[in-house]
């Protein structure tokens, strides 16, 4: 189990689940002034809390953040696997009735104190507030968290550098409207992007630069334009026993269902 921490600012770190050598799962701890917050948490690093206990007791601040009464709280941006290795060792969780459901979340995890949370619902960390925004597409629920003070965005996997996958039954359609509402409710109000796979962080403007991508693809998709036209290469993949299109589009990567 390999890993890595990488301090962003003050309160707030980034841990990277290595999966392979070119691959990683990233998930996050962020410090309020009364309330410690795991955003994920990985997928091989079932020891996720225990982990960010250690950092918190590194930067000094475990004694004033975790107690029996205030135990490590964790939010999930969506259910799937990667996202929720180290799901068990939490006390209460924060995530959308959506993504609960579908996982079937509650019965994998029937331990666990559930707190449904949808758009514009915060997280208050204690001077530490986090507003949070429905973003369906990759996932039914997939949700994405906005640092107000701290002016960042945490978005999973539907807007991140590396392969966005969309191949549920119409999720690549629905993963437009949603990303446009994003950026039209959080415009000006964060200047970094953090996914959880590829780079990061990415600039303000990326969630404009993915839509612009979707936008491209999905004119192929409906034979409206061609890939040649629009800058992008497209590529016949088999994914988990199901023939998927790439589209590469410069900034980022759509898996889709083949037409």
């Amino acid at each position: 189990m390999a890993y890595e921490i990488k301090k962003y600012n003050e309160g707030t770190w980034m841990i990277e689940d290595l999966l392979s050598e070119t691959s990683l799962t990233r998930f996050f701890l962020l410090a309020g002034n009364e309330r410690a917050l795991m955003i994920d948490a990985g997928m091989n690093t079932k020891n996720a809390k225990e982990i960010g206990e250690g950092i918190l007791k590194e930067a000094g601040l475990y004694d004033k953040l975790i107690t029996e009464e205030k135990p490590m709280l964790i939010a999930i941006t969506h259910g799937h696997g990667d996202h929720m290795g180290g799901l068990a060792a939490f006390t209460e969780l924060y995530m959308s009735q959506t993504d609960y459901d579908v996982f079937e979340v509650g019965k994998n995890y029937p331990d666990l104190a559930f707190h449904p949370v949808k758009e514009g619902d915060v997280i208050d960390l204690g001077g530490r507030v986090l507003e949070v925004f429905e973003n369906p597409g990759h996932s039914p629920g997939s949700l994405a968290y906005l640092d107000v003070e701290n002016r960042f965005l945490i978005t999973g996997d539907s807007v991140q550098s590396g392969h966005i996958f969309m191949t549920g039954k119409g999720g690549m359609e629905i993963f437009g409207g949603s990303l446009l509402n994003l950026i039209k409710n959080t415009e000006g109000r964060f200047d970094q992007v953090l996914g959880s796979h590829g780079a990061a962080p990415l600039p303000g403007d990326y969630l404009s630069q993915v839509y612009e991508a979707w936008e491209k693809v999905m004119k192929c998709r409906n034979l409206e334009s061609t890939p040649e036209k629009e800058g992008i290469k497209v590529a016949e993949e088999q994914l988990n026993g199901n023939t998927v299109l790439d589209y590469d589009c410069g900034c980022c990567y759509f898996y889709c269902s083949a037409q």
